[in-house]
């Protein structure tokens, strides 16, 4: 009772953010409920509520993507959101006599604790999910939109396309627009919404495909909960006839985290809720798939326009479902071609109908795939098919078995299969009950499993991974719905083959995942709730004066702040334009590059240029690190003037005399790699004797000047559209430059007597060695 104490006392404390937003998310559910009402045959309550959610999210973001080329910023939004809510409740209105009827007896009333139970788990656990580092660049994404960046440019780099998933951000954007509320509360609630919608419906088709009430509550738990993870517990004698990919020790009950975790995939709840355009796209997924399978109240001619359409904005979300989804609608047409409902000319007109408008709102409505078209990156593509024997064999590694001991020298091991062997039990369960449902569901899990073989990303070569985690999700659920049809069988054997599998295989990988869950939930602290925008006023003034103009802020990073804080939340939570990356090379985060290194240093006019900056605000105790030549600039008329002030700092606006007349300090990483001559084996300090950001933009500067050498550890680039090769560090290695941090001693590095300084900024310090 305390916990739920905790979460109530912080959720009324923020009511006056949460209200509105979920005001905005229940007028979208109920349009989405409208439009399902017109679109699907269907009068069971468990399948048109949560497929009005998942409608409502599609077609909005498909509004979003289509109408803020020309409707931009908070007033747009409002606009877009009035006419999609008028489509959506005129709907309702007209078909309202089709609303499945609600009844309150027992039977309903059975049902009711466990929606309730399910929503409150979810809730609370995301309530107190921890999020990663990439919020930044969601949330970036999101509130920029919110001040008009359409079609979607990257905050930290504003001259480049966001080459990144954008459906479920245009959506969190949009709502930051309505309501003011702070991402962290608009991405938890988005979460909450589209695992929710998710999991009640595949329990509601599941319900209604197996007749099944109760039971088929397994296949949702297995979707979500435990991933499709299969955990046997086996004698420590076989563990010599297994030959795993991996084996761990845990000190708890297996979790498929434990077994298969990979770096950006989603093998956890909490990963689904912080990855949350990756559960937004596998919610778009099942919806096409209902629809597919589903009787429509539309003809039958018009159904491919409708699956093209929800496919742009499910894929929007995460491109992850293409090959999915691809394979499904390939899988379906094939069938309708065979069958003899309409006259195959008619068919093929349909499709093809379907394809050009699949086609032309992949051009139109943002998504990733579409802007790395669009942006190739300078040296090469970003994605490659890649079909080699090699290939083959090195990925076929991650399929392998998994072994989990609860010591080094239990008597026993936990058993996760090989994913081809969880593959052919889900096929032959499906064999035995024959439903379109897991049809469709297999063909997306083939799509996965042709991209996991065979797609390749130049620049972040393990990000085939991710399609594994989808793979054992997908194959949970064929699985899951199989076992519970065969308990139904009048043949004793398949009844008992469908009882081992759901209560042998399936239920106690549901049982340690809810168990893990369940601590993870309660907590004494939800911050996730938390509504209020970061209180800075500088940032507010940026936002509501100059909206999309660039601006930099030097506000002690590097100096007696950890962090660039303005930067950090005028990015993430105010959607600023403030560019501190890279100049012309992609990365996928804010990540600080030479230049904005080089202008926190020196206020380099060429620097500044080079980014565009249009503005720069300094914090008012950073100005004793300048010169006084630099300080005699900031108050030079010809080269800026003082827009904003408060008790932090003063904003300035750049004018064009400093670009043309200032000049620049030498003191800057930009200069390095000429004074470095020619190639040779280069040392790079690290953290922290090295600061990470400027570990990080000296093996940018240095990558074409030699042999990198440096500790692999953090003070990279999370992803880079450039080759950066790195050396780990030997003794037996005679290194020419050493770049260190300033407590380093040189010698301690190459034992060397003969040193020589040849430059040097505040972070760090170049030597030569003679």
């Amino acid at each position: 009772m305390a916990t739920i104490s905790i979460f109530l006392r912080i959720f009324f404390e923020n009511i006056e953010y949460i209200l509105p937003v979920g005001i905005v998310f229940l007028l979208i559910t109920l349009a989405g409920v409208g439009m399902t009402l017109s679109l699907l045959d269907e009068r069971k309550l468990s399948i048109v509520l949560p497929a009005g959610m998942a409608t409502g999210i599609f077609v909005f973001i498909i509004f979003l993507g289509i109408f803020s080329y020309s409707l931009k910023g908070r007033t747009g939004i409002l606009i877009i959101f009035v006419t999609f809510l008028l489509l959506g409740l005129s709907l309702l209105v007209k078909n309202f006599k089709k609303f499945p009827k609600i009844k309150i007896d027992s039977y309903s009333l059975r049902f009711l604790p466990i929606y309730i139970i399910i929503a409150g788990f979810i809730s609370f656990l995301a309530g107190a999910n921890i999020y990663g580092g990439d919020v930044i660049a969601y949330w970036g994404f999101a509130t920029s939109f919110a001040n008009g960046n359409y079609p979607l440019r990257s905050p930290w780099q504003p001259d480049l396309l966001a080459n990144h998933h954008q459906g479920t951000f245009l959506f969190e954007g949009a709502v930051h627009g309505l309501t003011g509320a702070d991402m962290l509360l608009i991405h938890t609630t988005y979460s909450v919404f589209v695992v929710l919608a998710g999991f009640f419906l595949v329990w509601g088709v599941v319900r209604k495909i197996t007749k099944r009430d109760f039971l088929s509550l397994l296949a949702p738990l297995v979707t979500f909960f435990s991933v499709g993870a299969i955990f046997i517990p086996l004698p420590g004698a076989l563990r010599t006839w297994i030959n795993p990919e991996v084996e761990h020790v845990v000190n708890r009950l297996p979790l498929f985290l434990d077994a298969k975790n990979r770096l950006g995939g989603s093998s956890n709840l909490p990963e689904l809720i912080y990855i949350n355009h990756r559960a937004a796209a596998f919610l778009g997924l099942f919806l096409i798939v209902i629809l597919v399978i589903s009787k429509l109240r539309i003809k039958e001619f018009y159904k491919p326009i409708l699956i093209a359409a929800l496919s742009i904005a499910a894929i929007s979300s995460d491109e992850i479902i293409l090959p999915s989804l691809g394979l499904v609608v390939t899988g379906w047409f094939v069938m309708e071609l065979i069958s003899n409902k309409r006259e195959w000319r008619t068919k093929v007109l349909s499709v093809a109908l379907g394809g050009a408008i699949f086609v032309t709102l992949f051009f139109v409505v943002g998504n990733a795939l579409r802007d790395s078209m669009l942006t190739p990156p300078k040296e090469e593509v970003r994605f490659q098919l890649v079909l080699s024997t090699q290939t083959l064999i090195d990925r076929m590694g991650g399929l392998k078995s998994a072994v989990l001991r609860p010591s080094k020298d239990s008597k026993y091991f936990w058993y996760l299969p090989d994913l081809r062997l969880i593959a052919g039990l889900a096929f032959i369960a499906f064999i035995f009950t024959k439903n379109r449902w897991s049809l469709f569901l297999f063909l997306s899990f083939l799509g996965a499993l042709f991209s996991y073989f065979s797609v390749t990303h130049t620049y972040y070569p393990a990000n085939y991974e991710r399609f594994l985690h989808p793979m054992y999700q997908l194959l949970g659920l064929i699985a899951s719905v199989s076992f519970i049809m065969l308990l139904s069988s009048r043949n004793k054997m398949l009844k008992a083959v469908g009882l081992t599998g759901a209560v042998g295989l399936l239920l106690p990988s549901v049982i340690f995942a809810a168990i893990y869950l369940y601590g993870y939930a309660k907590k004494p602290f939800y911050p996730n709730l938390y509504g209020r925008l970061p209180d800075q006023k500088v940032l507010v003034w940026v936002r509501d004066n100059l909206g999309l103009k660039r601006v930099f802020f030097v506000d002690g990073y590097l100096r007696d702040q950890s962090f660039s804080y303005l930067s950090l939340y005028g990015i993430q939570n105010y959607g600023l334009f403030i560019p501190i990356s890279p100049a012309d090379i992609k990365v996928h985060t804010p990540d600080f590059g030479i230049e904005a290194i080089d202008i926190i240093n020196t206020l380099n006019p060429s620097s500044l240029e080079k980014l565009k900056v249009e503005y720069l605000f300094v914090v008012q105790s950073q100005l004793k690190y300048y010169t006084d030549r630099r300080l005699s600039d900031l108050k030079n008329s010809n080269y800026f003037s003082e827009v904003y002030s408060d008790e932090l700092g003063t904003l300035y606006k750049i004018k064009e005399g400093y670009f043309k007349e200032a000049e620049d300090q030498e003191a800057t990483i930009a200069r390095l790699p000429d004074l470095l001559g020619t190639k040779g084996n280069i040392y790079i300090d690290y953290p922290p004797r090295l600061e990470s950001s400027v570990r990080a933009v000296m093996t940018l500067a240095l990558k074409d000047k030699g042999e990198l050498f440096t500790e692999w550890r953090h003070g990279t680039f999370n992803y880079i559209e450039t080759k950066i090769k790195i050396n780990a560090p030997s003794s037996e290695v005679k290194y020419d430059y050493l770049i260190l941090g300033p407590e380093t001693d040189p010698r301690e590095i190459c034992g060397c007597k003969n040193i020589k300084e040849v430059w040097k900024i505040r972070e760090a310090t170049a030597y030569e060695v003679i």
